[in-house]
């Protein structure tokens, strides 16, 4: 899992997924909790610089499943409710590749048909088009998607 572009928004749902205080995020990663808190007042309008934002990836990839499971169901909630002014650009550009969920509301694109190499000969194999989810689907998302159309989950 990562970010493409950190924001003060996505620096907050990471904070919030790991459960930590201002003061107890910033020494994680290596700032003042006066920056913190000014990356998350600023919102999707303030990007931190370079090393921080490697600071950060290094926390989400350093951190627990559980506290990246939590930080993805933060992104997709959020995106999922119109919030992310990314998503909606991307809803705009094109209508007929990016779509939402008629039940759950998460961004979908489209991926057109076309040959794929299968299994361990790599046999070409023609799939249809389908749409697929742009944010993470956490585990949560498939254990609700398993029980309600009681589709058998993969065997481990």
């Amino acid at each position: 899992m990562g970010v493409e572009r950190w924001t003060g928004r996505e620096t907050r749902l990471l904070r919030l997924a790991g459960r930590k205080t201002v003061r107890n995020f910033a020494a994680e990663i290596g700032v003042s909790d006066r920056m913190v808190s000014k990356w998350e007042r600023g919102g999707a309008n303030v990007t931190p610089r370079q090393g921080n934002q490697a600071a950060l990836d290094t926390f989400l990839a350093l951190a627990g499943h559980e506290v990246q499971e939590r930080f993805a169901a933060l992104l997709t909630k959020q995106a999922a409710a119109s919030q992310d002014s990314r998503t909606e650009k991307l809803l705009a550009s094109d209508p007929f590749q990016y779509r939402r969920h008629p039940v759950d509301g998460k961004l979908m694109v489209l991926v057109e048909e076309g040959m794929s190499l299968s299994g361990e000969a790599l046999e070409a194999v023609w799939l249809p088009a389908f749409y697929v989810d742009v944010f993470p689907t956490t585990n949560a998302d498939y254990a609700r998607f398993v029980s309600t159309t009681g589709h058998r989950a993969p065997k481990p």
